[in-house]
């Protein structure tokens, strides 16, 4: 069956963004975007291929760190002494966890329809993939199987886990594409969200994704982490919550004393029927987006504080410090991050689960669908490197909100 209001609400949403945002055809903004390219921050290939590398070691390590504890703490602080300690072998788990294998149908629908292909061809790898899946990511599959097109797969009318964090979970490669691009990448992570997500479930990857872009260029992880707050709407639960997160930082609360005021609020803010879900679990994107968050302001730029405070916030504790750390793998670049995290890492050898790419491999081509979004989106080459546009402000996505009670 063909089901079709909401779809058309999401496209006239769209449009009028997309018109509005970025690809006017003005030819005075032309003008502005050429003479600002030509001020933009400049980056070599090395130096791009350096952050985006230490984004992909960040997201392996902060999963595969977490995972011993992933949802065995819900509604609790995890102890200090029951996280446990990272071993260099550890790393390559990575390679058999969903947060990676995940984005490989939607990096090869690029790699076959272009970086800036429809989201339908993106929906449709995705439908064909084989591997197991849950939540959200799993009741979009099932509806893009069962005739419910893309965007309505990841809409509340037809996917009760919109609100869930699989998006958020699963968006580092977008982000990682569009360097010092953040309001392109903030759109972009909104239009293909809704594959599996809607509203707060979508805003989670615009949030990842929009730190990813702001990674590159930023010049403090607090700059980042504002660029990822104000590219989702204010008025929406989401922008609440990792508003209030912020603000807490700056009053220089200590993060248990936030996560306690985020689980007295928030705690219980969870739509997802699963029954894995039951009790004090809670697997809704913004919370999780929440301990994101306090990972990477408490963390203070250090990849071992970063993946430890995000996971020992609980709850979804693999996922949240591997998108921190892969945030923040970004913005150091694989050069600055320890070689603890990367002497044992398997990248050649082994592929991601499900897939026909080793690590090696999956980064080449994330790395080159960069490089065309790079060429599309008002960057300059020069040399061996390129010149990234100015932005001045970042422009949040469209608004919309799951208000069905």
């Amino acid at each position: 069956m063909t089901i079709k209001k909401p779809m058309t609400i999401f496209l006239v949403l769209l449009a009028l963004s997309l018109v509005t945002g970025f690809c006017a055809a003005d030819s005075a903004q032309n003008a502005a975007e050429t003479a600002s390219a030509s001020q933009g921050v400049y980056l070599s290939d090395a130096q791009l291929y350096d952050k985006l590398l230490g984004g992909w070691i960040g997201q392996m390590a902060g999963v595969t760190w977490g995972a011993p504890t992933e949802f065995r703490w819900r509604g609790t602080i995890i102890p200090a002494e029951e996280f446990p300690a990272w071993q260099p072998e550890m790393i390559n788990g990575g390679l058999r966890q969903d947060d990676l294998y995940v984005e490989i149908p939607f990096l090869d629908a690029m790699k076959e329809n272009g970086a800036m292909c429809p989201p339908e061809k993106m929906a449709e790898k995705f439908r064909d993939s084989t591997f197991g899946l849950w939540h959200a990511n799993y009741q979009g599959r099932e509806n893009l199987r069962n005739g419910i097109p893309y965007p309505d797969s990841g809409h509340y009318r037809y996917n009760r886990h919109a609100d869930d964090i699989d998006w958020q979970i699963e968006c580092d490669f977008l982000g990682q594409m569009y360097p010092g691009l953040v309001n392109e990448a903030a759109l972009r992570a909104f239009e293909v969200g809704h594959i599996m997500n809607y509203g707060d479930g979508v805003y989670g990857g615009v949030f990842i994704t929009a730190m990813h872009a702001a990674a590159y260029t930023a010049g403090s992880i607090e700059e980042i982490a504002r660029t990822g707050i104000d590219a989702v709407p204010e008025g929406t639960k989401f922008r609440t919550l990792v508003e209030e997160v912020f603000a807490d930082w700056k009053e220089g609360k200590k993060w248990e004393e936030v996560w306690q005021i985020l689980q007295d609020k928030w705690g219980e803010d969870d739509k997802c029927p699963g029954e894995d879900m039951a009790g004090p679990g809670n697997i809704d994107a913004k919370l999780n987006s929440g301990y994101v968050l306090i990972g990477l302001l408490w963390g203070g730029g250090n990849m071992d504080e970063t993946i430890i405070i995000s996971g020992r916030c609980g709850q979804d504790s693999d996922c949240n410090p591997s998108s921190a750390a892969s945030i923040l793998g970004n913005f150091l670049g694989a050069s600055a991050i320890d070689e603890k995290y990367t002497q044992k890492l398997d990248r050649d050898g082994e592929k991601f689960a499900h897939t026909d790419y080793t690590f090696n491999g999956a980064v080449k081509l994330n790395y080159d669908l960069m490089t065309e979004v790079l060429s599309k989106n008002s960057a300059v080459r020069e040399g061996e490197g390129w010149r990234l546009p100015a932005r001045k402000e970042v422009q949040p996505v469209p608004f919309e909100q799951w208000t069905e009670e």
